[in-house]
């Protein structure tokens, strides 16, 4: 019984830690919204961020969407399946593996992709965001934001890590 309390308690700060990382992504995401600019169509309207394959950050994102904006624009988050549903977003949020399956569709659509761990700026990730040593940290690669059609923020230019 003693093994199954501890086995539970263990269970649980584990989990608490995985909402933690996930919860601080996604403030991540919100915060680098409103560090950058598009252009187009990409400029006004509703500000629109797909998140695929990771339903807390979905859920952190849509509560944020709730009371927050992006300048003046209304925030929208969707969850997406796949590259094609990037092209009406805004930022794309995408595991690691699937970088280089968005990519394309990403600077097609002038869609700033951003990922969940480092080094993906290397595999066509405009922002690579990942926790070190307890700290939340990313990777931001301007030349990947340039052939994007966005422009970062000189103080975003400054908070992350050049690749």
């Amino acid at each position: 019984m003693k093994k199954v309390i501890i086995l539970s308690l263990f269970f649980l700060v584990s989990l608490n830690g995985y909402n933690q990382v996930e919860q601080i992504k996604a403030l991540m995401v919100y915060r680098i919204a409103n560090h950058i600019e598009f252009k187009g169509t990409k400029s006004n309207g509703d500000f629109i961020i797909g998140v695929k394959d990771n339903t807390k950050v979905l859920e952190i994102l849509s509560a944020l969407a709730r009371e927050k904006k992006v300048g003046t624009r209304l925030i929208i988050v969707k969850s997406i399946s796949d590259a094609g549903d990037a092209k009406e977003c805004n930022i794309v949020y995408v595991p690691s593996i699937d970088v280089s399956d968005f990519e394309r569709a990403c600077k097609k659509g002038k869609t700033l992709l951003c990922s969940e761990e480092k080094g993906t700026c290397n595999n066509g990730a405009g922002i690579s965001l990942y926790i070190s040593d307890g700290k939340p940290n990313f990777e931001i690669s301007e030349s990947n934001l340039n052939s994007f059609g966005i422009t970062p923020s000189s103080e975003l230019l400054q908070m992350g890590k050049k690749n």
